[in-house]
């Protein structure tokens, strides 16, 4: 996980979206990666229904990643 000793700005989570991309850069510092297999392979795959903010991801290191599998 990325630095969690850093100083958030209280602006950058009042809004949705920018809560979101703050706790994305903080989580992947070095960009997003499978929570599953650690692969940095990963594809947008649309946005929550509920929260259209949260962007989704898929895992593109198919057989090795279990994150396809329903899991």
């Amino acid at each position: 996980m990325g630095n969690t000793g850093a100083m958030i700005h209280m602006q950058s989570l009042m809004d949705d979206a920018k809560c979101y991309a703050t706790v994305r850069d903080m989580r992947w510092p070095d960009g997003v990666q499978c929570p599953h297999c650690d692969s940095p392979e990963m594809t947008k795959q649309g946005h929550d229904d509920t929260q259209l903010e949260r962007q989704r991801y898929v895992c593109k290191s198919i057989p090795v990643c279990t994150s396809r599998s329903g899991r």
